[in-house]
């Protein structure tokens, strides 16, 4: 049986379908323990009768991401080793000590990121998305976003805590977290899928975003003059490997292309962004092999094998672009 979200908490970020309400303040503790490494203390604020907390976590190609809800309470937690990205999805004027530095954060407004050390804090009802952050793979996501070749050019200082902002030139990057969120909730269940999706480079370019918003999200319409050789070489990588998940990431890092100068390049040469360019070449190579496929070759296995996941639209958008099913083509070329 699914459980219900509990109507005393504010949703969770993903996994309420498989998520348990949990009345215990110690099996809570425990629960953190084992699943962050951390030595936790919390204590209800109000009545310990009433206390109820709901938590899942995951793991999509190395990165621990952990949706938790729960009713007023304070906080003691020692990390040792973990930097950590509390993102609110929900609660206001949560109020925390850092290693020494106090920060309040709270929905639509900030983050926190905390590195390894104590934290204090009080909260009221809150939903909240906590992300373990591998500075090292947020360093080399930055560098590609930002088209350097030297991760360690980034001026990020990940010792100290930060408060982040969510809102840099209308942009809401907790919303944009938002469909990453339901995709996580929707393939919880399934870790290939999750990470078929690579929604875990995703998380980490919107986490890029929130350290540096001046030059990764500053309005910029310009076209710089890209070497034909460089948007080239990128295009080359992408039919390659055009059966493998392929980021936005990894597009840059070949490209040696900042995030918008690859947009804008992808724009002004073929009018689609990156993605949506090699999901044309996806739609493209299995028209080909449909047309010259095996008797012993399917529809679905041959979508798939250029990772189309989804049979349904992968079947609507061929029909779009291609004037009928994927199943006619196949019978077509066998005929």
């Amino acid at each position: 049986m699914r459980s219900q979200p509990n109507k005393l908490l504010p949703p969770l970020a993903f996994g309420h379908r498989i998520a348990k309400s949990e009345c215990s303040i110690a099996a809570m503790e425990s629960k953190f323990s084992h699943a962050k490494g951390w030595e936790t203390q919390y204590e209800p604020i109000g009545s310990h009768e009433k206390f109820v907390n709901q938590s899942v976590s995951l793991n999509i190609n190395g990165l621990h991401v952990m949706a938790v809800a729960h009713t007023p309470m304070r906080t003691r937690v020692k990390a040792e080793t973990t930097h950590s990205l509390f993102i609110p999805l929900s609660g206001k004027n949560n109020d925390y000590l850092v290693n020494g530095h106090r920060l309040t954060y709270g929905q639509g407004e900030n983050a926190i990121f905390a590195p390894a050390g104590e934290r204090f804090g009080q909260s009221g009802y809150r939903s909240v998305l906590i992300i373990d952050v591998n500075t090292a793979r947020l360093q080399q996501t930055t560098a590609a976003m930002l088209g350097l070749d030297d991760p360690l050019c980034c001026e990020i200082d990940f010792g100290i805590p930060h408060s982040l902002k969510l809102r840099a030139n209308d942009v809401a990057l907790d919303e944009a977290l938002m469909p990453l969120c339901g995709l996580i909730d929707q393939f919880c269940t399934s870790q290939n899928m999750l990470e078929k999706l690579a929604i875990d480079d995703s998380i980490y370019r919107i986490m890029a975003m929130m350290f540096q918003p001046d030059q990764l999200i500053e309005p910029d319409a310009r076209v710089g003059k890209v070497a034909d050789n460089r948007l080239n070489a990128v295009c080359e990588y992408a039919r390659a490997n055009l059966g493998k998940t392929i980021t936005l990431t990894e597009l840059e890092q070949q490209s040696k292309l900042s995030a918008r100068t690859l947009q804008n390049a992808f724009q002004k040469a073929y009018g689609y962004t990156p993605m949506q360019w090699i999901r044309e070449q996806r739609y493209q190579r299995v028209h080909q092999r449909l047309l010259t496929a095996g008797s012993d070759e399917s529809v679905i296995e041959i979508a798939l094998s250029y990772n189309f996941l989804s049979s349904s639209k992968f079947a609507a958008g061929y029909k779009q672009r291609f004037g009928e099913p994927p199943s006619a083509t196949l019978a077509r070329a066998r005929s």
